[in-house]
């Protein structure tokens, strides 16, 4: 798979922000399949920052990568809104092991996102909804809409993605 220069100086940044960055959150993610059983694959990258009450809303850019051999550079930018839908909220621990905590803190954020494929002429968009395990564990929904030409290789669905969420304080 070839890592395109963009995703190679987002990754170098979001390396770096702890240094001089307050209020910064950084989301790497992807997945293996849609909810839609269709095989587009995608890796992405976040990069926001928190602000409000209680930092409750966020708002960013990202870029997601959709790696085909059908598509030379498959790679999109999006900017992107978030608001923290709950307080953190207790949930049990799937893995019961020693030394491990019963419950679990989570968080539900809701918003939306749109993003241009710049070099096929694409447009994506739609609503997501992310589940925050311990500030750190995302679990990601979303509806994905694909139009123009990507929209011939990226079919619209539902997607479930997992990463994680590293906020610097």
């Amino acid at each position: 798979m070839k890592i395109t220069s963009s995703f190679v100086i987002l990754i170098v940044l979001a390396m770096s922000l702890p240094v001089f960055a307050n209020g910064l959150n950084v989301w790497l993610y992807g997945d293996t399949q849609n909810l839609s059983n269709q095989t587009e694959r995608f890796l992405g990258a976040r990069l926001a920052y928190r602000f409000g009450d209680q930092e409750k809303y966020e708002a960013g850019l990202a870029v997601q990568r959709w790696p085909s051999d059908k598509v030379n550079v498959p790679q999109a930018y999006a900017a992107y809104a978030l608001i923290r839908l709950t307080d953190p909220i207790p949930i049990d621990n799937p893995f019961p092991y020693a030394g491990l905590p019963a419950k679990l803190m989570a968080e539900i954020y809701g918003g939306g996102q749109v993003g241009f494929d710049f070099y096929h002429n694409g447009v994506f968009s739609g609503p997501c909804l992310d589940v925050v395990i311990e500030k750190i564990i995302n679990i990601r929904y979303e509806y994905q809409i694909a139009s123009e030409a990507l929209g011939q290789f990226v079919k619209d669905g539902q997607k479930l993605t997992f990463g994680l969420k590293i906020e610097i304080p």
